[in-house]
């Protein structure tokens, strides 16, 4: 994976799949933010009921959200009929129409935790153990996909300042050199008197 380009056609394809194959009405990919305290939405398709505390696709890692719960302890949440909770989600009236099922899976590459692949279905207890596992194995792959995109994105980091810390070396010895050959162009004098030689300053 080497642009963001590339990365995000990868996970909008395995997204698609999963909608189309599984059946299921929406898939979301949240990142981890550097400061480790915030999930934000990276890529959605499909329609889904929005938790209660979302707000632009950002997410608190304290709040009491399936998203926020898988990232906050790396494990898998599976909420198999939403409409008796734990959670809520605002764009219903009641929360006893919603009918569905929910599950978030934190991506985790290593030690490392880098978002959630959080996925919604219309259908109570959508997800059984096999699929549970299934998808559980993609986020390992999504995760490693996001790793790559990041180690590739610090690469290129460090390649340009190290660009720029050598455009500035050159620079300051170039200046150098310049200062120099201008010292050693400057006509050389001398005073002579009876018993001395002496070289003028310029």
């Amino acid at each position: 994976v080497a642009a963001d380009e590339t990365t995000e056609n990868i996970l909008l394809f395995v997204i698609e799949q999963l909608l189309e194959t599984h059946g299921y009405d929406a898939v979301q990919v949240y990142q981890l933010s550097a400061s480790k305290k915030d999930l934000w939405l990276y890529l959605e398709m499909g329609q889904s009921n929005t938790p209660v505390t979302q707000n632009l696709g950002i997410f608190s890692i304290d709040e009491h959200t399936a998203i926020s719960d898988a990232a906050r302890t790396g494990e898998v949440v599976y909420v198999p009929e939403i409409s008796k909770g734990p959670y809520s989600y605002y764009n219903h009236n009641e929360i006893d129409t919603i009918a569905g099922s929910d599950l978030a899976i934190p991506l985790k590459f290593g030690q490392t935790y880098l978002g959630v692949l959080y996925l919604q279905s219309n259908t109570p207890k959508a997800f059984n153990k096999n699929s549970i596992e299934f998808l559980t194995n993609l986020g390992d792959l999504l995760a490693s996909t996001i790793n790559n995109k990041r180690t590739i994105d610090q690469l290129e980091d460090s390649i340009q300042e190290i660009k720029s810390l050598y455009t500035l070396q050159y620079q300051d010895n170039l200046q150098q050199q310049q200062q120099r050959h201008a010292e050693l162009g400057k006509p050389i004098g001398y005073q002579y008197d009876k018993s001395t030689v002496a070289k003028l300053d310029n």
